[in-house]
């Protein structure tokens, strides 16, 4: 079970990784994709530590609030797609940049 996570992470890292090398236009989509996913997040999570201290609720309950919520999901796991393929990208950049010197 723990590995379906996994397998999808890879998956659309791959994904991401092929049609940002393959396609100009896929490289600003993406990026795009992940300026709004981070807005999202941090609205969400922002609004529910507000909602928290204004409530005076127990800020741990209030957390799983904030995971289960589908943008909080959908923002998350296409940020760690997007973070991942970013940091291949970077390491083949200074592997290429290495092997020319």
């Amino acid at each position: 079970m723990e590995m379906i996570p996994i397998i999808g992470l890879l998956g659309a890292m791959a994904g991401l990784w092929y049609g940002r090398r393959r396609w100009s236009g896929f490289q600003w989509t993406t990026d795009a994709l992940a300026l709004l996913a981070v807005a999202a997040v941090t609205t969400i999570a922002a609004s529910s530590v507000l909602r928290a201290l204004v409530d005076r609720a127990v800020f741990l309950t209030q957390v799983h609030e904030v995971l289960l919520h589908p943008g909080f999901l959908a923002g998350g796991g296409y940020l760690g797609a997007y973070a991942m393929t970013i940091l291949l990208e970077r390491l083949q950049a200074v592997e290429t940049r290495s092997t020319r010197s």
